[in-house]
């Protein structure tokens, strides 16, 4: 729940999560309120305090936090905190501050940059984390780190394409460096597509290398006049560790959505995974295959079910595993679709996009269309005193 005044410029906020079963069992999802209030100083300037108690595993602890945002010029982002953990007789007492810039260069070229600092200024050793605080970046941790990143985009009607170089280097000697790439082009108004790139590099404090290399690409195909859609995507991997230990993975999702009247339509998706395992010299390799289905029908505008089934095979089928179940949808506002659904039967699989919502059980699906001006407004909402034009 937040509640804003606006006169006064003051936002409170309380949140609170629960497993649902076993709550005081979760070690890395415990049970958590927050209190918070955020205060605003014009349009340059915000105060932010908040609270959260935590109850996982066997631990109970506090964590207050206080910092400052403020926009100091055109592009510019500055903040300053500072959070104190406690846990019994034990604390841990840090500071963070942190600078980010961007700078329009042209009409289709964009920069930006930021450096971020913390330090830990006084911790117990008996501190035991229930669960580790947010961060605003995978490269950031809860140890003292001294953080940095550049990076470049480029935005046309048809053409948007990004690059990135972070890293980070930690008071613990655990130190990441991670180079992203991504480009999108409508190649015309029915045909687009897209590729990400990212490579990282993780030295870690007992002399353990592990890279990680990943390519995705992926096409999307919407004829104008005709009811179909078809979606690809490949996936390629290569993980090493310590040139003793690598995995490489090829991964391809295929799917084609048709629409047969107003009120129904089906959608078959094919899936096909090769892994290769590298193991002290021995090279373990295998297939998998996923093929799977869904129909749904509309019962009114805002209420529709549908059925899905899957069914996923090693190379040779000689060993299968099925998912399938019943599920409800409901459309509570324009652009966005809430779904409740029970598998009947299931498997997990990690590479398979469409093996996400396959396990066994009940599972909730949340889903929002958007572009520049949804998320505009989601950020609004989010945080109304927010630079954001």
């Amino acid at each position: 729940a937040s509640k804003t005044f606006l006169e006064s410029g003051l936002t409170f906020q309380i949140a609170h999560e629960d497993a649902v079963y076993d709550n005081d069992e979760s070690v890395s999802y415990p049970q958590r309120t927050t209190l918070g209030v955020d205060k605003t100083f014009g349009n340059q300037l915000t105060v932010s305090a908040r609270h959260e108690v935590l109850r996982g595993l066997n631990q109970e602890s506090e964590n207050s936090s206080i910092g400052i945002t403020s926009t100091p010029w055109k592009g510019a982002n500055m903040t300053a905190s500072s959070d104190l953990l406690t846990q019994d007789s034990n604390r841990r007492l840090g500071a963070t501050i942190g600078l980010d810039q961007q700078v329009q260069l042209d009409k289709k070229w964009s920069a930006s940059a930021g450096l971020r600092n913390r330090h830990i200024l006084e911790s117990s050793e008996d501190l035991v984390e229930i669960t580790p605080d947010a961060v605003l970046s995978p490269i950031e941790s809860n140890d003292g780190f001294t953080s940095g990143y550049v990076g470049l985009g480029y935005q046309t009607d048809a053409t948007s394409a990004s690059m990135r170089v972070e890293g980070r280097s930690s008071e613990s000697g655990n130190d990441i460096y991670i180079f992203s790439a991504g480009v999108a082009r409508e190649l015309s108004e029915e045909l687009s597509v897209a590729g990400a790139a990212r490579h990282t590099i993780d030295n870690d404090v007992i002399g353990s290398n592990r890279t990680n290399s990943d390519i995705r690409l992926g096409l999307a195909y919407r004829p104008l006049d005709k009811e179909i859609a078809i979606l690809n995507r490949l996936d390629f991997s290569h993980q090493d560790i310590s040139e003793v230990n690598s995995t490489k993975k090829i991964v391809n999702n295929f799917a084609i959505n048709q629409q047969f009247n107003e009120d129904w339509q089906g959608s078959l998706h094919y899936g096909v995974k090769y892994v290769s395992t590298d193991i002290n010299e021995q090279t373990i390799d295998s297939w998998t295959h996923l093929l799977g289905g869904e129909t749904r029908y509309d019962l009114t505008d805002k209420i529709d079910i549908g059925f899905r089934a899957q069914i996923m095979g090693d190379g040779d089928f000689s060993e299968l595993d099925y998912s399938y179940g019943p599920s409800i949808g409901v459309t509570p506002a324009k652009n966005i679709w809430l779904s409740a659904g029970y598998n009947i039967a299931g498997f997990k699989d990690e590479d398979f996009a469409d093996a996400e919502y396959s396990r066994e059980g009940a599972y909730l699906k949340v889903r929002v269309k958007f572009d520049q001006n949804t998320a505009r407004d989601l950020l609004r909402k989010i945080s109304p005193f927010s630079p954001i034009k």
